[in-house]
């Protein structure tokens, strides 16, 4: 839509023109491709994942196991989902 008609319908309606970000099961919601500040959070949660699991009363053969097949699930998901950026 051409910018004055958008301006005229938000005067019209009080709305105010803002960008449409929301979140999907923790994920920011957007159409081009993740940047890698937005795969931060990717990061995070596997680092948090690692933590997590290398605490746990298991053998080391039974938490690598389990490290390594959480992070490969959580990360088909993420491009099953998003263009990841190239440097994740």
């Amino acid at each position: 839509m051409e910018n004055t008609i958008v301006e005229d319908l938000c005067e019209l309606t009080e709305y105010t023109r803002g960008k449409l970000l929301f979140k999907y099961l923790g994920v920011s919601i957007i159409a081009k491709r993740l940047s890698a500040i937005d795969c931060e959070m990717l990061v995070q949660k596997m680092i948090m994942k690692v933590k997590i699991w290398g605490t746990m009363n298991l053998s080391y053969a039974g938490r690598v196991k389990l490290v390594n097949l959480g992070l490969l699930h959580m990360n088909t998901y993420w491009h099953s989902m998003f263009v990841l950026s190239k440097g994740y």
